[in-house]
């Protein structure tokens, strides 16, 4: 998304989601949001009034604790591996999965897939997720943000064999807009005929590749 969601927006879902959950009798102690990408202020201010008016109803208590992550798949060039020491070589090899690189007091670098081994042909290690803070109120360890995170990899129960490197909180969203876009084009394409359609969509790829 290039712009944020609007604030009204989110503070009504996030208050039904709460809502929800304390009215099954969940106590909350904290509430972690991961952002796929940048955190915007309509969005910090929509979380804000959302944590005010839930605690005013007593849906969340005083003293709860959020934090706001942003998890990049893109970021800076930094590659996690393990040294291995035998009695004659050192050898470098892919991260064990769920280790992890506190860099400061706002951001981790966080590995999800990559079994050990030696390094591949390019002489790269497994990809890392950055995990940065963009908004939190009370006190959070990054430990604690990147273990829940590194948790929510392993959701996919129907298939433990295939590895997942995204928290299924970034990979089901990421899926379900997949599916709304989807739809969406389905939905144009049904409404034009044959040949407006191959008209207006050679039109369409011809202003992208202008742009």
């Amino acid at each position: 998304m290039q712009e944020g969601i609007k604030a009204p927006l989110l503070r009504a879902k996030l208050e039904e989601l709460v809502r929800e959950m304390s009215a099954a009798g969940y106590r909350i102690g904290s509430l972690i949001i991961h952002r796929d990408g940048r955190w915007w202020p309509s969005e910090a201010k929509g979380l804000r009034a959302a944590v005010a008016r839930l605690q005013d109803d007593r849906a969340l208590p005083s003293d709860v604790k959020w934090a706001v992550v942003e998890i990049r798949k893109n970021h800076m060039p930094i590659r996690l591996f393990t040294v291995v020491d035998d009695a004659r070589s050192r050898l470098l090899q892919n991260p064990l999965p769920g280790s992890y690189l506190v860099l400061d007091d706002r951001r981790v670098l966080l590995t999800t897939t990559g079994r050990p081994g030696k390094w591949d042909a390019q002489g790269r290690t497994a990809g890392t997720l950055l995990l940065q803070v963009a908004d939190k109120c009370g006190d959070i360890s990054l430990e604690c943000l990147a273990e829940d995170a590194y948790r929510l990899t392993h959701l996919n129960w129907t298939s433990p064999d295939i590895e997942i490197s995204l928290p299924v909180t970034i990979r089901w969203a990421d899926e379900a807009l997949r599916e709304t876009l989807t739809r969406a084009a389905d939905g144009a394409d049904a409404d034009l005929g044959d040949d407006q359609f191959d008209e207006e969509t050679e039109e369409g790829l011809g202003a992208s590749a202008g742009e």
